[in-house]
């Protein structure tokens, strides 16, 4: 749980590049408990979040993570189109089927104006037993991974992979370590070492995908 903000922090930079380019509202799609929002609210962006687990979404409520919170299936989506600038979902899409996933993200980039920003394991990860399952762990059903995505799969339907990273691998041999210089040193290994996340997409573990949709110049 420690290490958790700091993996979801590690997207940070990159969105907040991402959404200086024009944006001005931004639907985040699976926020959770807000962990990422707080990390890259920018003012005089208007953001909202959306999640089915109405636990989590009541955190992100109590902690005014977004300027709005909405109980919603991201399989039925209740936006209009165009309705917002961005629309992002980071680690969501494995958590539905191929077909569910290949639909929400058409339905995704129905609602943005300008862009989708997609984050998600390469492959398929399973966290769906044992010790792994934080579903099963926290009560959240909705935790399980039911599908898995790979660049090409990602870049055919039109999304530039900006990096891959190793970050869960890293979490767990650090996670496994209980202590406060095991989380200082993950801080320090995943600094260091953010510049590799921008070679090879097949190399680590998970991916950053963004796709203009109608691009601000």
């Amino acid at each position: 749980e420690k290490l958790l903000p700091l993996a979801m922090n590690f997207h940070c930079r990159p969105i907040r590049r991402e959404l200086k380019k024009g944006i001005r509202t931004v639907l985040d799609i699976g926020c959770g408990k807000g962990l990422v929002a707080g990390g890259i609210r920018e003012k005089g962006i208007f953001m909202v979040g959306a999640d089915i687990f109405e636990p989590d979404l009541r955190t992100a409520r109590e902690k005014n993570a977004h300027d709005g919170h909405v109980l919603a299936d991201a399989r039925f989506l209740p936006f209009r189109e165009k309705s917002f600038d961005a629309v992002m979902c980071l680690e969501l899409i494995e958590h539905l089927d191929k077909e569910e996933g290949l639909r929400f993200i058409r339905n995704a980039e129905a609602i943005a104006v300008r862009k989708v920003i997609i984050s998600t394991p390469v492959g398929f990860l399973d966290v769906n037993s044992g010790a792994d399952a934080c579903g099963q762990e926290k009560g959240n059903p909705y935790q399980h991974h039911k599908g898995g995505w790979e660049p090409g799969e990602l870049r055919a339907l039109g999304y530039k992979v900006y990096y891959n990273d190793y970050m869960h691998r890293l979490e767990k041999f650090f996670a496994d370590r209980q202590s406060t210089w095991a989380w200082l040193a993950s801080a320090a290994v995943f600094t260091l070492l953010a510049p590799l996340n921008w070679l090879s997409p097949g190399f680590g573990s998970h991916l950053f995908c963004v796709k203009e949709i109608d691009p601000v110049r």
